[in-house]
């Protein structure tokens, strides 16, 4: 468990940098294009290259919590005993007007 723990986090850690150094680039574009130095194309093309990666860091990251959770359930992390206990406090106290 802790090898494939340390995995995905060297992973993300790396994509979190990609993402980085994309946004980077975007803010350079940007900065060249106000300036008349680029063509408005440079600043897409930059923002084109940076989507996929934001995309990729997204996914690992939900990857990341739905492990979490299916690891909280394995354990009987007691979201039956959550829900019967909201029930039960549910069905004593009175509605708030």
């Amino acid at each position: 468990m802790r090898s494939f723990h340390t995995a995905d986090s060297k992973r993300s850690a790396e994509q979190t940098q990609a993402v980085g150094a994309g946004r980077d680039a975007v803010e350079v574009a940007t900065a060249r294009y106000q300036e008349g130095k680029a063509s408005y194309y440079e600043v897409l093309e930059a923002r084109q290259q940076l989507f996929p990666g934001e995309n990729t860091l997204s996914r690992i990251e939900v990857a990341r919590r739905l492990a979490v959770v299916q690891l909280y359930k394995a354990l009987a992390g007691g979201w039956e005993n959550m829900e019967a206990s909201a029930r039960a406090q549910a069905q004593i106290t009175p509605p708030a007007k």
